[in-house]
Order: structure tokens, then sequence, then C-alpha cells
């Protein structure tokens, strides 16, 4: 007889945006081709490079960087807080984009997007395009709506009846 056990570890808490690790990815032009130039794991994301390049081997004007993680969300309506100079695009889960000044630059305008994520892990990308001048980027969130607690001390509720129809009180 065999038996198996299953155990998925969680964190303790939600993750917020300053304890993820980012993998980033800078490219030597401004659409993400052709092999990276640097390759970093990055505490967050907020960077403010002036008009100096980022990186040695690196452009100070047209770059682009693409930061990918998976973080750990309690389940609710997040904020996803930006602001750029020049561009970027918010993605969760690879198919839903929630922010996108790609191709329509709004330099130093704060940004935000509301988003309801389900409890459990989700994947972030973020991309920047610097286009010329001072280059920064922020990027945050927070929950600011908790899920809508289910009745009871747990998931299940039950509703007992005396009769065979499931009616009645």
């Amino acid at each position: 007889l065999f038996m198996g056990l299953m155990v998925t570890v969680l964190p303790a808490a939600a993750q917020d945006s300053g304890t993820v690790m980012w993998l980033a990815e800078y490219y030597s032009g401004r659409y993400f081709s052709g092999p990276a130039v640097v390759r970093a794991y990055e505490p967050g994301i907020n960077q403010n490079w002036g008009t100096g390049a980022p990186s040695p081997g690196l452009p100070a004007d047209n770059f682009s960087v693409r930061w990918t993680a998976t973080a750990y969300f309690d389940g609710g309506l997040y904020r996803f807080d930006a602001r750029a100079d020049d561009e970027i695009r918010i993605i969760i889960d690879n198919t839903h984009v929630i922010l996108d000044t790609l191709d329509a630059a709004q330099p130093g305008v704060p940004l935000s997007a509301d988003f309801s994520l389900s409890r459990g892990y989700h994947s972030l990308r973020v991309e920047y395009r610097e286009n010329g001048g001072a280059a920064y980027v922020n990027m945050s969130w927070q929950q600011i709506q908790s899920p809508t607690p289910l009745p009871g001390p747990g998931i299940w509720v039950a509703e007992y009846y005396n009769n065979r129809v499931l009616d009645g009180s």
C-alpha cells in the first residue's frame, strides 16, 4: 500500500512590491529584441538613471528593460502604481495587461490600475522603454480591498431540512 502526501508551502503573508526579487533583463534598443545585454536580480522596481546609462554596455537613451517575478498575494483588490519616463506596461499572469503606455508615453504622470487577484501566486511582468533624456521607473502595489469573507467559520455552509425536497425552514 502506497500513500502519498502533497504539501504546498505558502508564505506567512502576502508579498509587497518591496520584498519581491525581480529578474531584470536590459536590452540595447527600445523593442526588447535580441539577447539581453544585462541580466540581474533586483529587489523592487525603483530606478532613477537620470541622463546616464543603466549599466556599462547599454546606451543612455533608446533602451528597454523587462522585469519578471512571481509573487504571493492574498485575495482581493490591488492597486498597482507606476511612474515612468518614458513608457511602461504591467502584465499579470501573462494575459492581463492592466496598464500600458508603450507607444503612448506619459512621462512623469502618476498612473494606477486596480486589479482583483485570487489568493495565491501570480506572475508579474513590467516592461519599460526609454526614448531619450531623463530615465526613471517606479512600480509598486498595495491591497485596497480584502475579499468578502464567506459566512460561517469556514468555506462550507450547511443548511438542514426535515424533508426530502430540501424546502422550507
